[in-house]
């Protein structure tokens, strides 16, 4: 597993105007979110996801995390 392209952090730093390590932490962390629940219901068999419970239950657990 690598690192990001440093083009594409070029880019991801330009698009956002990022003007604190704030706002790259915000960024990261949302980032970080996003990836944990696209793994997760990658991870989890569709079936269980029938029940709109387990979705819901899967974003609130994200969000706890990752803050």
């Amino acid at each position: 597993m690598g690192v990001l392209p440093k083009e594409l952090v070029r880019e991801i730093i330009k698009e956002n105007n990022f003007q604190t390590p704030q706002e790259i932490m915000k960024f990261l962390k949302d980032c970080f979110k996003d990836i944990l629940q696209c793994f997760l219901q990658e991870k989890i068999p569709q079936s269980y996801f029938l029940s709109k419970s387990v979705a819901f239950n899967i974003a609130i657990f994200t969000t706890l995390i990752c803050g």
